[in-house]
């Protein structure tokens, strides 16, 4: 019934800008998410070889933010539809 109900228009489609990326190009968010991730996985890094209180604070904010860069990552991808015969 929603394949019928977004062929006929009443639903949005999804397939070219992912659940979440509203606003945006699917393409685009996708790839800030990624930058994202990076950047906090290399903060994630460096901030667990060092030490004092400062970098235990940044090690756990960046490991926060990791793990919500993470389900948005997976949020942009719209699952695959079967196809029943």
């Amino acid at each position: 019934m929603r394949d019928a109900m977004t062929a006929q228009g009443a639903l949005p489609s999804h397939e070219c800008c992912g659940r979440m990326g509203a606003g945006r190009s699917g393409q685009g968010t996708k790839e800030l998410v990624k930058v994202g991730m990076s950047v906090c996985l290399g903060a994630l890094v460096l901030t667990g070889m060092s030490s004092g209180p400062s970098a235990r604070r940044w090690h756990v904010l960046a490991g926060t933010a990791l793990v919500g860069l993470s389900f948005w990552h997976h949020f942009l991808y719209v699952p695959g539809t079967k196809k029943t015969p």
